[in-house]
């Protein structure tokens, strides 16, 4: 959820997994999200001086906004949830139960 990537922390960031805190989810419920290999090598890249306790260290405007060229710039049509039915759909096929995933996603099955 775009709200909860907006309210994280870097202290959120774990060797492998996310944190959202109960405080943080839409459901109220404390939740991990498991750090793939991808995103694993993409948080390598960030240097170790970070200049701000949260992720995003712009406005929530902005965020909707630079989102917005990146679909362009892209040639990706923007649908509303896509990133998070992506997660949902391609981490039920990682692990092929229902109710891992729902708990990660802070969904219901």
């Amino acid at each position: 959820r775009s709200s909860e990537l907006l309210a994280l922390e870097w202290k959120d960031i774990l060797p492998s997994h996310i944190q959202v805190a109960k405080h943080k989810a839409k459901t109220r419920q404390r939740r991990l999200v498991p750090i793939g290999k991808r995103l694993r090598s993409h948080l390598k890249t960030i240097p170790n001086g970070k200049t701000s306790d949260h992720i995003w260290t712009s406005t929530k405007s902005t965020y909707y906004r630079d989102l917005a060229e990146l679909h362009v710039r892209a040639g990706v049509e923007r649908k509303d949830n896509a990133f998070r039915h992506s997660f949902c759909s391609y981490r039920l096929a990682l692990t092929s139960d229902e109710n891992v995933t729902s708990r990660e996603a802070g969904t219901s099955p």
